[in-house]
Parts: C-alpha cells; structure tokens; sequence
C-alpha cells in the first residue's frame, strides 16, 4: 500500500532518535474504544473528529504488521496486560467479530507531542478476542485485513435454499424450487 509521508513524519524516521507510538480504535456497537502505546494520552484526528487516545503505556503491544505483493489475507493482533474490568466487560459482553479496527503508527518530537498526521498502517476486522485471567486481566484481539472475507464470504455458513432462507426471512418463498431446478434438464436451441 502506497503511503504519503509528511514532512514531520520524515523528518522524524530520519532523526538520530525517534519515538514511535501506535493507535488503534475498535469499533462496536456501543461506540469505538481507542488506545495507544503512549504513556499517556494522546488526542489526534482519526478520520471521525478530533478523538483521544487512551494512553496504556508498556502494557499496549502490537505483533509485527505485515504487507505483501501477493492477493492473501495479512492479520495481525494487539494485546492490553492488566486490563481494567470495564475494558474486559466490554471483550466479554459486545459483539465484535466481523467489526472494523483501524492501526496508525505516529512519532512524537523531543517534547512528546504527536507529529502530524499518523500513517494509517493495517485496517481490518476483528477476528478473535482471547481473554487471560490471573492477577491482572490480558485481552488479545486479532484483526484481519479485508481479504479474509473474500476467502470466506459466508461466515455463518449459509447454503442457499429455502431452508436457509425461511430461517432468516419466515414465509419468503424465494428459493422455494431451488432443489428442483438442480436435476431440471433445460435444452437451449431447439425451436
């Protein structure tokens, strides 16, 4: 994917020292939950208005966020040690699979304030959301690119027949000679 550099995000990979931090925001039904790997937090505009980003510090991390040339699916996951309850409440509680999670990776100057303009590094969907319990909680969300749905379109697994479709829409009868047009014999171009 193609990516456009400001001028303050080259100038700061080029530095001797440079202070990456990550962002991401899940969206759910109740709303979208940000975080990023700042120690505190950190306000930027992510495309939906100027939005604040939970500061989580060491206890954010990410696994590396792979691209390729290839026509595959690419995932990645981040991971939040000593999750607070209402952060497990929502992991346990709301529907997340199949929602959008966005990734952007800023750099911050030697005052630790953000540069303009963080890169949009790995968009997707939530996949799985493993939860760890012991002393503290641990979250781990795996997210996906948009390649996974084209591999597996169907992820609740739904046939087209009347069956299935009477299951989602009771008395709809559109798919009611489905299995009869299967062993149909149609013969083309005979008058």
């Amino acid at each position: 994917m193609t990516r456009t550099l400001s001028s303050g995000v080259q100038t700061a990979i080029a530095a001797a020292t440079y202070r990456p931090v990550f962002f991401i925001r899940m969206v759910f039904d109740e709303g979208s939950e940000r975080a990023c790997t700042a120690p505190y937090s950190i306000w930027f505009d992510d495309g939906s208005g100027l939005s604040e980003y939970i500061g989580v510090g060491a206890l954010g991390t990410f696994s590396a966020i792979e691209e390729g040339s290839e026509l595959r699916s690419y995932g990645m996951s981040a991971s939040l040690s000593g999750a607070l309850p209402e952060h497990l409440s929502i992991a346990l509680n709301s529907r997340y699979q199949g929602r959008q999670a966005t990734v952007w990776l800023g750099f911050l100057d030697a005052g630790h304030v953000l540069i303009a303009d963080p890169i949009e590094v790995f968009r997707g969907i939530m996949d799985t959301m493993p939860i760890e319990l012991g002393q503290t909680g641990s979250i781990t969300v795996t997210i996906e690119n948009a390649l996974a749905r084209w591999e597996n379109p169907n992820p609740r697994n739904q046939r087209y027949t009347d069956a299935d479709q009477r299951d989602i829409y009771p008395g709809d009868r559109a798919f009611e000679f489905t299995n009869s047009a299967v062993a149909k014999e149609l013969v083309w171009g005979r008058a």
